[in-house]
C-alpha cells in the first residue's frame, strides 16, 4: 500500500520518512469538552527492565464549570486553538473567550456576548448551556431539548417554511429549513439536502410568534369541557358512618363535550353510583364502580358530571327552589353553585357547576339536573424545557 509520507527512489529502495507530530488526537469528556490533546509523536521511556512510550502532550486543560481554564491545572500550546465545548478559543482577548457559529462566549462570566435568537421566557437571552454546563452542551448553537426543537419546528411550519424532521446531534436537537426555490433532494429523514441546499439550521420566528409562544409556555390549561345532565336517583344514608350517603341513579342521561376528546352522550344507570361524604360545605365523591357495565368505546369522550375519579365539590351558594301554589310559596327543592375539582390518575380538572335537585318524591327518589364547565390542568411548557 502506498503511503503519502513514503518516498520511493526509482523502485530500488524504499526510504520511509515519517512526518510525525502532524496528527493531533483530542481526549474529551462526556460533553465533548477537550481535556487534553496529544499528537502521534512518541518518546521512549524505560520503567525497570521494560521499555515503553509516552505520548507528547500538546494541550491539557481543566475547567471551571462554564469553561474558564484553571491556571494551575492547565497547559496550552499555541499550536492548538480549541477547547471547551469543542469551540475555537480566542487567545487575542483573554484566553477564555470562545467563538462558535452563532455566538461569542465569555467563559469567565458564563454568558454570551450577543443575544441568543432562541428565546425562552424563563431564561436570559445571554445564558449559555441552559445554565447547566454539567448536563448540556452547545457546540452548534442548536436547541437544548427535543421539545424545544419541535416547538420551533412547528413555528417554522406555521410561517410557511419547508422543514425537515427533528434530529439529534450529541446533546443538542435541531432541524433544517429549506429554500423552496432551490433544487435538490432531501434525505429520507429530511435532516439534510443531498445537494447541500439547506439554508438554515434554526428558525426563530417574528416578534408576534414569540409573544404567542410565551403565553402558550405559561398556559396551565390543556382543554375545556362542558356538560349537562339529568338523572333520577335515590340516596341511602349510612347510619354507622355519619354524613355518608350512597347514591344510585335509576336512569338518566348526559351530554358532554371536550375540546380535545370531542362529544359524548351517555345513558346513566345504577353502575354510575357513587359514595358522597359531606363535611360542612364540602362534598367528597368517590365512584368505585362507575362505568363497569359500559363498553370501552363509551369512555373515550368527555367525562362530564359523572367522572369515575375522586371528586371534591365546594358549595359557593345554596338557596331553596320555591314554587307558588295558590299564592303560597312551597319549597320543591334546592339549587347550588359549586366549585368543582376532579382528581384522577391521568388528569386533574377544575371548574364550576350548577345543580338543581327536587325534594324526595314519594319519600324515595329525587330528580337532579346539572350543568357545568371545567378545564384540565397540565404542567406548563415553561417548566418542561
Amino acid at each position: 500500500m502506498y503511503r503519502a509520507d513514503t518516498l520511493v527512489n526509482k523502485g530500488l529502495k524504499i526510504i520511509e520518512k515519517l512526518y510525525e507530530g502532524k496528527r493531533n488526537y483530542e481526549l474529551t469528556n462526556h460533553l465533548g469538552n477537550v481535556m487534553a490533546v496529544i499528537n502521534d509523536r512518541k518518546t521512549d521511556t524505560i520503567i525497570g527492565v521494560n521499555k515503553g512510550y509516552n505520548a507528547v502532550v500538546i494541550s491539557a486543560t481543566d475547567y471551571f464549570p462554564f469553561g474558564m481554564a484553571i491556571d494551575s491545572r492547565s497547559f496550552t500550546s499555541s499550536l492548538y486553538r480549541y477547547g471547551f465545548n469543542t469551540q475555537e478559543r480566542d487567545n487575542e482577548i483573554n484566553g477564555n473567550t470562545y467563538s462558535a457559529e452563532f455566538w461569542e462566549y465569555d467563559a469567565r462570566s458564563g454568558r454570551r456576548w450577543n443575544i441568543d435568537p432562541i428565546t425562552y421566557s424563563f431564561q436570559s437571552s445571554y445564558a449559555t448551556l441552559n445554565n447547566n454546563p454539567i448536563i448540556f452542551e452547545d457546540k452548534n448553537g442548536l436547541y437544548g431539548s427535543k421539545g424545544s426543537a419541535e416547538k420551533f419546528r412547528e413555528r417554522a411550519k406555521r410561517a410557511g417554511k419547508e422543514v425537515g424532521e427533528v434530529y439529534q446531534s450529541g446533546k443538542e436537537w435541531g432541524f433544517y429549513t429549506y429554500d423552496p426555490q432551490k433544487s435538490g433532494t432531501k434525505d429520507k429523514d429530511g435532516s439534510s439536502y443531498s445537494g447541500g441546499h439547506e439554508f438554515n439550521k434554526r428558525y426563530f420566528g417574528n416578534a408576534g410568534q414569540r409573544v404567542s409562544d410565551f403565553f402558550k409556555d405559561i398556559n396551565p390549561f390543556k382543554n375545556l369541557e362542558v356538560y349537562a345532565s339529568g338523572v333520577i336517583k335515590q340516596s341511602f344514608e349510612n347510619e354507622k358512618i355519619p354524613n355518608t350517603t350512597l347514591v344510585i341513579p335509576y336512569g338518566g342521561g348526559q351530554l358532554a363535550w371536550s375540546s380535545d376528546r370531542g362529544g359524548n352522550v351517555r345513558v346513566l344507570t345504577a353502575a354510575d353510583n357513587y359514595v358522597n361524604v359531606k363535611t360542612g360545605k364540602v362534598d367528597v365523591r368517590v365512584m368505585p364502580t362507575n362505568g363497569l357495565v359500559r363498553i370501552q368505546s363509551d369512555r373515550t369522550g368527555a367525562q362530564g358530571d359523572w367522572d369515575p375519579n375522586l371528586r371534591v365539590l365546594y358549595t359557593l351558594h345554596k338557596a331553596p327552589i320555591m314554587v307558588p301554589i295558590f299564592d303560597v310559596p312551597i319549597k320543591v327543592g334546592d339549587y347550588k353553585i359549586q366549585g368543582d375539582a376532579v382528581f384522577g390518575l391521568q388528569a386533574t380538572r377544575l371548574g364550576i357547576r350548577g345543580t338543581a335537585e327536587t325534594l324526595k318524591l314519594f319519600n324515595i327518589f329525587s330528580i337532579e339536573v346539572a350543568a357545568g364547565a371545567r378545564v384540565e390542568l397540565k404542567i406548563p411548557d415553561i417548566l418542561k424545557d
